[in-house]
């Protein structure tokens, strides 16, 4: 599961941050999958692939 961690700026951002565990559900549930590219002091970034019926 997806949670925020404590530090100076937790302020910074408001909300709990439930959007991406519910987008992450609603992917699986669609049997794709969700990635997450992470680097201290510069950010993250969420990617999800779907799969696609021809």
């Amino acid at each position: 599961m997806f949670y925020r961690v404590e530090g100076k700026n937790e302020n910074v951002f408001a909300g709990f941050g439930i959007g991406l565990f519910i987008a992450t559900e609603i992917i699986k549930r669609h049997k794709g999958y969700t990635t997450i590219e992470s680097e201290i002091d510069k950010g993250s970034t969420f990617s999800f692939i779907l799969p696609v019926k021809i």
